[in-house]
């Protein structure tokens, strides 16, 4: 099930949210492809796959990895400029990016692919992740780092104020909550990763094109995914609730549960492993 905007004055519009790494663009092109067979075209990949309503079509997608994007964001540097034109005069028009993700579509079928160079494409991908690794763990490190000094904190009032020792306690059972989470996800991409890296440099040997991780493959990573992120969100809300709860704030924790189901419960409705095709 997707979230689909639909008025008389816009185009309507499709979101979907794949969790999708580096190891599955081809998995991202091959949908991407299939969705324009359904009059779906894809506009954008910044916080969703989304996409407008067209008339059914064949295109080709192309979803390549510029590791020269850097740390610029979403933000589109003069080299990464310059590889759109040169795509653009090969024949592949620039539709969105993603950091360092960048795709392309034509509706040529006999045009080359954008990158032709196997070794130049996983090697892309190795630098990429690699940078993205280093931020992830930098994360899972704040989160743990963080949540263990409001855990001392916490410690230190036990006695002398115990609200504020309740107040800190849950502020650490938040933190511990989010790092773990981002831990798993890290654990996940660094194993599936490492097994993709394994496999592409024996396909290389071989002279055999690039493995990749299917449709299938992507959406129970997505399911794995959403099912970590609900359970951060539910140690939050328990910590919320307790604390509202000890200081007699019921309301106020009943309205933000409220608040926050509606929020993910909008989030589940858009995610990719609800959607029937």
């Amino acid at each position: 099930m997707d979230t689909v905007n639909d008025t008389s004055q816009k185009p309507k519009v499709r979101r979907q949210y794949y969790m999708y790494e580096y190891t599955d663009l081809t998995a991202v092109e091959e949908h991407c492809e299939d969705m324009a067979l359904k009059g779906w075209k894809l506009t954008s990949i910044r916080n969703s796959l989304e996409f407008e309503a067209c008339d059914p079509c064949a295109l080709r997608y192309s979803v390549e990895v510029l590791p020269e994007a850097g740390k610029s964001g979403n933000e589109i540097n003069e080299s990464c400029r310059a590889y759109i034109d040169l795509c653009a005069e090969a024949g592949w028009t620039f539709v969105s990016n993603r950091g360092d993700i960048y795709v392309f579509v034509t509706s040529d079928p006999d045009i080359p692919p954008v990158v032709t160079d196997t070794h130049e494409k996983v090697e892309a991908i190795r630098r990429s992740k690699h940078r993205t690794r280093r931020f992830e763990t930098s994360m899972c490190v704040y989160f743990m780092l963080t949540a263990t000094v409001q855990l001392i904190r916490a410690l230190s009032f036990r006695a002398s104020n115990p609200g504020q020792y309740t107040a800190l306690l849950a502020v650490a059972a938040m933190l511990y909550a989010f790092g773990l989470g981002f831990l798993t996800i890290l654990i996940i991409r660094i194993v599936t990763h490492r097994r993709w890296c394994r496999w592409a440099d024996a396909a290389l040997d071989a002279g055999e094109p690039i493995p990749y991780y299917g449709k299938s493959v992507m959406r129970r990573r997505t399911i794995i995914y959403w099912t970590v992120i609900g359970l951060m969100l539910a140690v939050a809300i328990g910590a919320i609730m307790w604390v509202c709860a000890r200081d007699g704030m019921i309301l106020g924790g009943v309205l933000f549960v409220a608040v926050m189901g509606v929020l993910v419960f909008a989030m589940l409705r858009s995610a990719a492993f609800l959607e029937h095709e």
